[in-house]
């Protein structure tokens, strides 16, 4: 059996969107023909077949992604990097460079959607767009709420106001003017809510349960590389709109679910002609069985 080793820890509680592909890929390892190394065999000096890189900075004791190509580039050790990041996400500096640089030094580049791959420089490496997936048994239609109104709902993990801050501050005021409407946000974030409905991060069974209680999901998240919240409500059955500015966002809801402005936002919320979305996410087993595949090409 080959061996694989990630550098990021399994966790079983809210962490994002990346937490769910670290816990499927090292869950699925096994069915896929693999052997997770642990961080322990590396740095006993055991040497993985495969090395796949699934974030730039130390965590939990694993390794920068520096720290990786910089030791096994050019060694026996194929190193696969899944590009999920970039400096418009978070209006960071240097983030782009790091890519760049740790790509050229990898053997195999995974995109998490076809904006993602367009946003970064083209590297002489294979590369591949693989979506993240969605486990259906979670995330699936619910009893919606009878309270005789549309109820929106938002839910992010991250606080970073790049996530939509402005979106969430009208959507506030638009339900507080319009009481056929109510505004729910889940997760974490910066905003003075008035008239939301505020619920702590869910995870698991209860978001998806919650979730799928809603008529419609907005979001107004900027430059992010390949968000589940998208994938999610969309498997919860809720028609899911996004700011046509959103990078990954936009190619998941399709080009008839994106908006360009709050009158947009607006517009889509008063005529209350919401359609399901033509795209619908793969599930985790799919996701994970073509990382797999790619790796062992």
């Amino acid at each position: 059996m080959k061996t694989v080793y990630i550098n990021r820890e399994v966790k079983n509680h809210a962490w994002g969107g990346g937490a769910h592909f670290v816990r499927s890929f090292v869950n699925l390892a096994n069915e896929n023909g693999f052997k997770i190394m642990s961080k322990e065999q590396l740095r006993e000096g055991f040497r993985p077949n495969y090395i796949f890189i699934a974030g730039l900075d130390e965590e939990d004791g694993h390794p920068s992604a520096e720290k990786i190509v910089n030791h096994f580039h050019g060694s026996s050790t194929k190193i696969i990097y899944r590009v999920n990041d970039c400096d418009a996400r978070k209006g960071t500096h240097g983030v782009d460079e790091r890519i760049n640089q740790i790509s050229k030094k990898s053997d195999g580049i995974i995109h998490v959607s076809n904006w993602m791959k367009e946003y970064h420089a083209a590297v002489p490496v294979k590369t591949c767009v693989i979506r993240n997936g969605v486990d259906t048994n979670i995330f699936k239609p619910n009893k919606k709420f009878d309270n005789g109104k549309i109820n929106i709902v938002t839910f992010h993990w991250s606080d970073n106001k790049h996530k939509g801050y402005d979106l969430h501050q009208k959507l506030d005021d638009f339900v507080g003017e319009n009481d056929q409407f109510s505004y729910t946000y889940i997760g974490r974030h910066q905003n003075k809510f008035k008239n939301t409905i505020e619920i702590k991060p869910l995870y698991g069974v209860p978001l998806g349960e919650e979730l799928g209680k809603y008529d419609i999901s907005i979001t107004g998240t900027i430059a992010d590389p390949g968000p589940n919240t998208c994938l999610e409500s969309i498997a919860c059955g809720l028609p899911t709109y996004a700011s046509i500015f959103s990078g990954g966002a936009a190619e998941f809801v399709d080009k008839d679910h994106v908006f360009d402005s709050w009158d947009g936002v607006k517009s889509i919320l008063l005529n209350k002609q919401y359609l399901p979305n033509s795209f619908f996410p793969t599930t985790w087993e799919d996701c994970i069985q073509k990382v797999y595949s790619f790796i062992g090409e």
